[in-house]
């Protein structure tokens, strides 16, 4: 995508998006339970959770297509909860696209400005604009059936963004768009939100696009935000078992803290004692702890090894071979299964069901999550 020049940056002292007490429920379902958030000018957040969780009613609540049970939702500090979807000049792109078949490119992305009533010496010029944006300048006068599926999402990015709107509103865009091309589009879109400067709100279920994309990630669950954080810190420290869970794949070990150290703590799992270097702090000997850890963070070898803190002897329950890497599940007397995720070109070991191997991981590999 081309570069173009920065629009919709943030105004001195803008708050952006808000909601505030936002509800929306169905009879005696809560689709959005009562929640509060600040989306400030200029940022990329993802809406991030399952089927069913809320997400996509957040977004139509935003874009007023779905009024809100109560609650509000503001922009700069305004309220917009009744203003109709027409006057919000928010846009938004949909998974299907919804290009007009029997108009061109062209046509397709002037659509919002000729509903506005703008001169044709503008359409033809902000059409342009928009078309440069998305790299399809040499294809305007093509019809949506002559275009590739990524080549039709970016008819409709363009479209949604011809028009300079306050926010941008996607609804996974890239569900239709097989694998390799997804990938090449969520780079391309990160890369166009860098220079815009435009609200982006994107909903989806799959977590690397929103690690890959996103500024902030909101992880929704049963109508309601349960961490809200940058894609890192919530990878690397997930609050809860879902988070852990849902945001990637984590191994969970349930153990008994033993001993309280000035660097964190001693904790006791099947018979067997482990070092976890984290702030003790609420935590008491006697305690139950849960701890999440990423299958990347375990190491793997055939003799026990002797620089991690942890280890623990096992046997290859399964294995699977994915190019850049080896990812094991290993059976435990102590700790029952554990994943572990190894780059291939460092395994000096021909991997093969039932073999002894032995698992380390360092004393800050682990967090402390909450059970829930």
């Amino acid at each position: 995508m081309a570069d173009t020049r920065e629009r919709n940056s943030a105004p001195t002292g803008s708050r952006g998006l808000e909601f505030r007490g936002l509800s929306k429920h169905y009879g005696p379902v809560r689709a959005v339970d009562n929640v509060d958030l600040q989306v400030p000018r200029g940022e990329f957040l993802t809406l991030l959770g399952p089927s069913g969780s809320g997400k996509t009613t957040m977004l139509m609540m935003i874009a007023g297509f779905i009024q809100p049970t109560s609650g509000d939702i503001l922009l700069d500090e305004r309220v917009i909860t009744q203003l109709p979807p027409e006057r919000r000049n928010f846009g938004m792109v949909f998974q299907g696209y919804a290009l007009f078949p029997h108009l061109s490119v062209f046509d397709n992305v002037a659509f919002p400005l000729k509903v506005r009533r703008k001169s044709g010496a503008d359409v033809k010029r902000e059409v342009a604009r928009a078309l440069e944006l998305v790299q399809l300048q040499a294809l305007a006068d093509r019809m949506p059936r002559q275009l590739s599926g990524g080549q039709q999402q970016r008819v409709a990015l363009a479209r949604a963004l011809v028009f300079t709107p306050e926010i941008l509103l996607l609804d996974e865009p890239l569900g239709a768009l097989d694998r390799k091309l997804r990938q090449e589009v969520q780079i391309e879109l990160k890369q166009l939100h860098e220079r815009i400067k435009t609200t982006f709100v994107y909903v989806t279920h799959d977590q690397e696009e929103a690690l890959s994309m996103s500024d902030r990630i909101a992880i929704v669950r049963d109508g309601r935000f349960v961490q809200i954080g940058s894609p890192a810190a919530l990878y690397e420290q997930p609050a809860t078992r879902f988070v852990a869970g849902f945001l990637g794949e984590s191994n969970f070990i349930k153990g008994s803290v033993a001993e309280k150290r000035s660097s964190g703590f001693t904790y006791s799992s099947g018979g067997q004692s482990f070092r976890q270097q984290s702030r003790a702090n609420g935590i008491a000997i006697g305690d139950d702890v849960l701890l999440a850890m990423r299958p990347e963070k375990v190491g793997v070898s055939v003799d026990r090894p002797e620089n991690y803190a942890n280890r623990v002897s096992g046997r290859v329950a399964s294995w699977n071979y994915f190019g850049a890497n080896f990812h094991f599940t290993v059976e435990t007397d102590e700790l029952g299964r554990i994943a572990a995720t190894c780059p291939a070109w460092r395994m000096a070991m021909e991997p093969r069901n039932e073999m002894a191997l032995w698992l380390g991981w360092d004393d800050d590999a682990a967090v402390v999550v909450k059970d829930d």
